[in-house]
């Protein structure tokens, strides 16, 4: 299980946060993006359910893990990870902290370097807008929902793709994240709540005593 673990940290971690330097296009007030990020707009905390899926060339299978997770804007987000194991994922402002403990690991990011390769800057909001960060390849209605194809405007080896579902108000339901590798990450969203009152606390982290830190940049480095 430690093995198959630590081969994860770098492809799910890189996706949590993004940037991009451009120039808005200018675009209807109700096609599919702009309902996104309307919708986008409309709140500065959130919490809900989530789903993760993991594919891998490298991977025998698909890895499905879920839970609940909470967002402050604009740099703060807790993932609480409760099946088919116990994960603590946080942003704190400052750094990521990703903590294993069937392995008694921690693995630290910088969060400044995470900004560079990632996408959860979609839902942490900020300075940019949708159409920003991301060039809109493809949009549409199908069955009942908004589909997007999205294409950074800053591609890095984390993401190279971004495929985008959302209700037909603009809510989002699912992303997947395509790295240059073939591997890809969905999230998928239930039950949110939209600015609940969140406890400040749970974004913080303190390192379990006795456990081993790893840097992700180390990991970086030391992956093929």
């Amino acid at each position: 299980m430690a093995a198959m673990t630590a081969s994860l940290p770098r492809l799910v971690l890189a996706v949590f946060l993004v940037t991009a330097v451009s120039v808005p296009e200018a675009r209807a007030a109700d096609d599919p993006a702009s309902l996104v990020q309307r919708w986008l707009d409309s709140w500065t905390r959130l919490a809900g359910r989530f789903q993760q899926v993991v594919s891998s060339p490298t991977l025998p299978r698909e890895q499905v893990e879920s839970g609940q997770f909470e967002i402050a804007r604009p740099d703060r987000m807790r993932w609480d990870y409760e099946v088919p194991e116990t994960k603590l994922a946080v942003t704190d402002g400052h750094s990521t902290w990703l903590y294993l403990p069937e392995d008694r690991q921690v693995i630290r990011g910088n969060m400044e370097a995470l900004r560079r390769e990632g996408a959860m800057a979609l839902l942490l909001g900020g300075t940019r807008t949708l159409t920003e960060a991301f060039r809109i390849m493809e949009s549409g209605q199908v069955d009942g929902r908004l589909e997007l194809i999205l294409e950074p405007r800053a591609p890095s080896q984390a993401m190279v793709r971004l495929d985008l579902v959302a209700t037909l108000a603009g809510r989002i339901l699912m992303f997947t994240v395509h790295d240059a590798a073939g591997n890809q990450v969905r999230w998928s969203f239930t039950e949110l709540r939209l600015d609940p009152p969140l406890d400040d606390r749970r974004f913080s982290f303190t390192i379990p005593p006795g456990v081993e830190v790893q840097d992700l940049e180390e990991l970086s480095v030391e992956s093929p």
